[in-house]
């Protein structure tokens, strides 16, 4: 199966990218992506860069991106909801964007479950709402806000762009994010730290949904 994964920063992909085998590097328009191996499947990473803007533009332009079979687009996010531990990954239902309230949420086609039996029962991610803001959400005034007027578990920056080409061309979607952060003031600080660990989560998620297509 050719698959694509999709993430705003290397730094989000590096772990899963690390498993493949027969690794290659190249450009596509000046947009960063590899190939690789795992198993059976013909996996490619784009990188695409941080914010909707910026991924809308590398997702129109890497037009291999027509080719894939199903798309992963993994990696890190602000938790809204309270009840969100740092590293928890969540599966979206659906997602959503603040710059575009008159479009409403994009449900995305249900998981199948089998994807998740080579988990350990602590890893097991919980499915919930993404909501993708332009710029990040260190703010637990807007956090709330957030979460009260959207209804929304998580909070991003490129979800909405992701999801929004697969359903103009029909591909099969699945977003996997981990917490790295509580979407506040204090976030800042510690943040570089805890999103490596956040997307090294959010990695084995999809790795172990890789080897059980």
């Amino acid at each position: 199966m050719r698959i694509t994964c999709i993430s705003a920063f290397k730094m989000e992909a590096a772990w899963l990218l690390s498993r493949l085998t027969d690794t290659r590097k190249f450009k596509i328009d000046g947009i960063r992506t590899w190939t690789g191996r795992l198993g059976e499947h013909e996996v490619t990473f784009l990188i695409c860069g941080a914010g909707p803007d910026k991924a809308r533009q590398s997702l129109e332009r890497c037009g291999s991106l027509q080719q894939a079979e199903r798309i992963f687009h993994l990696g890190v996010c602000g938790a809204l909801h309270p009840g969100l531990s740092r590293y928890k990954t969540l599966i979206a239902e659906t997602v959503a964007a603040t710059y575009k309230p008159e479009s409403g949420p994009i449900r995305l086609s249900d998981l199948d479950e089998e994807l998740l039996t080579c988990l350990e029962p602590g890893q097991v991610p919980v499915k919930g709402k993404i909501l993708t803001h332009p710029w990040p959400v260190f703010s637990s005034h807007l956090r709330d806000t957030l979460h009260r007027q959207f209804g929304a578990d998580c909070v991003d920056m490129e979800a909405w762009e992701v999801a929004s080409y697969c359903r103009r061309r029909d591909i099969p979607l699945t977003v996997v994010k981990a917490v790295s952060d509580f979407a506040d003031s204090k976030s800042t600080d510690s943040f570089p730290f805890h999103a490596r660990k956040a997307a090294q989560a959010a990695g084995r998620i999809v790795l172990a949904m890789l080897r059980a297509l």
